[in-house]
């Protein structure tokens, strides 16, 4: 992800052009989330969140929502594009989200960073 992590590199020209997700999507998580016993819609954490555009569409259908991403300059257009958001915007790697402590999150989410993970280390991660 250098590319995304340079300085030179325009996130507001990203983050203007990139569509956002259907809030269709953003429904059909939550529907199937509480289908789950003991659901709570307390944390949830958008990772390689880029700008930010998914994990805004989350806000709505949780208490907080925790976006993490590797670039900070990404994570700089995120902070900027809403700044009345309350969405936290944390610089972590998906592999390594120690600043979340074991079991706490209920629902994690990657829009359109996949690709960018490492599978594996990521699942073990989540899994926590």
């Amino acid at each position: 992800m250098a590319t995304y992590s340079t300085p030179s590199y325009d996130s507001g020209n990203y983050q203007s052009n990139r569509p956002a997700y259907r809030d269709s999507l953003v429904d059909k998580i939550l529907d199937f989330h509480k289908k789950t016993p003991g659901a709570a819609t307390d944390l949830a954490v958008d990772v390689a969140t880029g700008t930010g555009i998914f994990a805004r569409q989350l806000e709505r259908g949780f208490k907080k929502v925790v976006g993490t991403d590797i670039s900070d300059n990404m994570l700089e257009s995120a902070r900027k594009a809403d700044a009345s958001s309350s969405i936290e915007y944390v610089q972590s790697p998906a592999e390594h989200l120690t600043f979340l402590k074991d079991h706490s999150v209920d629902v994690i989410t990657v829009a359109t960073g996949a690709h960018w993970i490492k599978v594996d280390e990521f699942v073990a991660e989540a899994k926590r």
